[in-house]
């Protein structure tokens, strides 16, 4: 239909305002209208009543008075300001957009959720907390604290005399005079004007007349409502639906803004004259004519009774339907011209729409009419339609060059039009770029070397785990860790958390134990319980600004956690009754200012890399006046060393950690050291079932709950690093280690050791991981390769997939597949791959 539009325009000499389309189902095409015009550029005036409710200023009123219902709930009072009717009253920090945006990024990341905490006399504390470690706040995140407080002052000035003498007011009246004290205090009549005046400096005169109509309805509200209802004493809730009622029956009224433009109105209501072509829209059965409602309680027979006895309702459907024949008829009648008739042959959800019986009249009383089948985005026999602005033509070009890309034939006409937009525009115009992206592939660009020099230093700070993230996904560590993208933080307890308060309690209770002069074997069952409520008291507190304390549900889960480190210290503590490994450290940082020094590679171009972390445990024992160590992590989810992972760079951690200890051992102490294992240690609450409990006996549960706690990871192949690791066992499989032995001492199938020889190996292959990463990375090669592992995809809880835009059925974008096989062959692979550097 625009495109009809347009050429009746240009070349029948039509003008804008001989054209009217007539319309029965507003809701459906208003807004397809409004938009498709705008692109066309095709002035149209919508003969219709807009609802109010979607402006600022009644938005305002709405979401304040929510505000006060809400008790200052974040959603509400966010909506609120950025209605922008609060303006800045602060000089040094004024209340803008983009301090919005950061005032609702504290309160997301540090739970402000009520009028109490805006309220509150204590200064709100900004600091940006990482670990459980405390530490005091920076020059940076005090003047950040002092920035949000003024803020926050703003808000609360602009709301707080509001939201109380709302509340204390018992009346309609009394309320509605505090919502008019309120839109005086922001300034809300000034703010109409200046939007007003605006709106008809861009000469959109339609939308500055609704700036004063919005004023005018909410004040004439008002005055009614103070009328019929200003003494009554309603509910603060009664009183909401009632001005909600109320709004939602206030409309603007608008006057068409030009003099030459297309009207569309309604079948029903418009009244249109001098009009030439006429275009009718949604001809279906159903709608021409009007289905009339289904019967109510009152049947036609019912209402010619009533009728008779002098009481008058609501015409009957007969009369109903001869009026929309009427109605029917100045439609077909009203151009001078030409009547331009469509029907869709779909909804939008697909099902079929049948044409309304006139469609067949038609036919009938002109048989040469000319019917056609119209598609969006395409006409074999007439594509000229789709040339008609630069704008929807070279939307439609690029379209069919895509097609034509793919082997599809094109029209001459397209081809005139590329050589148009060729002649006619500059390199460097919209349509070079639009066209240009049919020769797009998503494939991230490499950093030139000059930006990769300014980027990185020639001594690369990083940890272990980053390097497992660029592994999974190079271009989800260049997003992360070299652009520095991050979602922003909010406040909800998430695993990670958790992780760290169990990291910590058992550190603080392994510290506790001996400052105390006591072993973990020695501990009872009040001991440990004493150590863990301790421990939860200390660091619940500094876990998510409190979190841990904000609500019922949170002081549940934090009694359900200490449970979990009771479980897991007592697991701990009958451990250590049958092994020789006793702890050396606990969280045993290495890094600059550590008690080890990092771990250091070099890279190319006279680049190093310097890696820092924090072991979690690391044990020790001497046999035959031999030295050994054990790595120790805690994992609060079941998690096992894949030597497939430690081959594709995605389980580097633990190796890494060995290294680092055994390297700085003689340091550390005293003595070179030599490696026992790497294992993981699983801090839960397991629950279990009774089909594996030989009895429901005290003691067999205790017993099948140790069972639970086996760790996982890899051993040396020593049997006397397993005897020392688990005295209690002499023959089956350990409760403690990932090992067991056979009749004859030997480990059996099932156990998880490699020799010494090949731990010096993996450890070297690791280095070699991370040093060929390391190159890359200061190299600025950026790559687009996320991993897939059996059902595992790396993009699955990725939070940078708006940005890489990965699609795995693009043909340049792939998943790095990962196989996954026997140890034994990963190993080999390892040796093999090792011995080619």
């Amino acid at each position: 239909m625009a495109q009809e539009i347009v050429r009746l325009t240009r070349e029948e000499d039509y003008r804008y305002r001989d054209l009217a389309i007539l319309i029965r189902e507003d809701n459906t095409y208003h807004d397809l209208i409004e938009t498709i015009f705008k692109d066309y550029e095709i002035p149209v005036f919508l003969d219709e009543k807009k609802t109010m409710l979607n402006h600022p200023f009644i938005e305002l009123i709405r979401t304040g008075l929510e505000v006060v219902e809400r008790n200052w709930r974040y959603d509400a009072l966010f909506r609120l300001l950025k209605t922008g009717f609060v303006k800045p009253t602060d000089e040094q920090y004024p209340l803008t957009a983009d301090a919005i945006d950061l005032l609702e990024n504290y309160c997301l990341e540090y739970g402000i959720r009520t009028r109490d905490q805006w309220l509150s006399n204590k200064e709100w504390t900004y600091q940006r907390l990482f670990g459980l470690d405390f530490r005091k706040q920076t020059d940076e995140e005090l003047a950040m604290q002092k920035q949000i407080n003024a803020y926050r002052k703003q808000v609360v000035d602009a709301l707080e005399s509001f939201d109380r003498n709302v509340r204390e007011a018992e009346t309609v009246e009394a309320r509605l005079q505090a919502v008019f004290a309120w839109l005086e205090h922001l300034n809300a009549p000034e703010t109409l004007e200046a939007l007003r005046d605006d709106f008809d400096e861009q000469g959109e005169v339609e939308v500055a007349r609704e700036q004063e109509q919005a004023w005018q309805a909410v004040m004439q509200l008002f005055d009614e409502m103070v009328d019929m209802l200003g003494e009554e004493e309603f509910s603060f809730k009664l009183f909401l639906e009632v001005i909600e009622a109320g709004f939602e029956t206030l409309k603007f009224s608008h006057v068409p803004p030009t003099i030459d433009h297309v009207i569309v109105g309604n079948v029903e209501r418009s009244r249109i004259a001098n009009v030439k072509v006429c275009f009718i829209l949604g001809v279906n059965d159903g709608v021409f004519p009007m289905k009339p409602p289904s019967e109510g309680l009152v049947t036609d027979d019912e209402r010619e009774w009533l009728e008779s006895k002098g009481m008058m309702l609501a015409d009957q459907a007969e009369r109903v339907l001869l009026d929309d024949r009427f109605y029917m008829y100045l439609a077909f009648t009203l151009a001078s011209d030409k009547v331009w008739v469509s029907y869709p042959l779909s909804d939008e959800e697909g099902k079929q729409k049948m044409p309304a019986s006139i469609i067949k009249q038609l036919k009938e009383m002109y048989a040469d009419l000319d019917e056609k089948f119209l598609l969006d985005d395409e006409d074999d026999e007439d594509p000229m339609r789709f040339i008609t602005n630069p704008v929807k033509a070279r939307a439609i070009l690029t379209a069919e060059l895509s097609k034509y890309l793919r082997g599809y034939p094109t029209h001459d006409v397209y081809w005139d039009t590329l050589h148009w937009f060729m002649n006619e525009e500059s390199k460097k115009g919209q349509a070079q770029t639009v066209l240009s992206s049919l020769f797009y592939r998503n494939e991230p660009q490499s950093l030139q070397d000059d930006t990769a020099s300014q980027l990185f230093d020639q001594t690369m700070r990083s940890s272990v785990s980053r390097l497992e993230t660029y592994h999974q996904c190079a271009y989800h560590y260049f997003a992360k860790y070299t652009l520095g993208l991050q979602e922003r933080n909010l406040y909800k307890l998430e695993a990670p958390d958790i992780g760290q308060l169990f990291h910590e309690s058992l550190r603080y209770i392994t510290e506790w134990v001996f400052e105390d002069g006591k072993a973990f074997f020695e501990l009872t069952s009040d001991d440990i319980l004493k150590y863990a409520r301790r421990a939860v008291e200390q660091l619940a507190p500094m876990l998510q600004h409190q979190i841990l304390f904000s609500s019922n549900r949170y002081q549940y889960i934090l009694r359900k956690l200490e449970q979990v480190i009771i479980r897991a210290t007592t697991v701990l503590a009958k451990q250590s009754k049958h092994t020789d490994f006793a702890p050396a450290g606990i969280e045993i940082g290495f890094g600059k200012k550590d008690k080890l020094p990092p771990l250091q590679l070099d890279l190319m171009n006279g680049y190093k890399l310097e890696l820092s972390g924090r072991v979690d445990r690391v044990d020790q024992t001497e046999i035959d006046d031999r030295l050994f160590l054990r790595i120790i992590d805690y994992k609060s989810s079941k998690k096992d060393l894949s030597l497939v992972d430690v081959y594709y760079g995605l389980a580097l951690q633990m190796l890494t950690y060995l290294d680092v200890v055994l390297t700085y051992s003689d340091r550390w102490l005293g003595k070179q050291a030599e490696p026992a294992g790497v294992l993981y240690f699983h801090v839960h609450n397991p629950t279990l079932n009774n089909t594996g409990l030989k009895s429901l006996d005290d003691d067999a549960v205790e017993e099948a709950l140790f069972k639970e706690y086996k760790m996982n990871g890899w051993l040396l192949e020593d049997e006397r690093i397993a005897e020392a690791m688990d005295r209690s066992l002499e023959q089956g499989s350990s409760k403690i280690a990932p090992f067991g032995v056979k009749k004859d001492g030997s480990f059996d199938s099932r156990s998880k050791t490699v020799d010494e020889d090949l731990f010096k190996r993996m450890n070297q292959y690791v280095r070699g991981m991370m040093r060929q990463a390391g190159n890359e990375i200061v190299s600025g090669e950026v790559k687009l390769d996320p991993i897939q592992k059996k059902d595992h995809v790396a993009c699955t809880f990725c939070p940078y997939k708006s940005v890489c835009q990965f699609d795995p059925s693009l043909e340049e974008n792939e998943f790095e597949r990962l196989k996954d096989e026997k140890d034994e062959t990963i190993l080999e692979k390892m040796v093999q791959r090792e011995g080619e550097k």
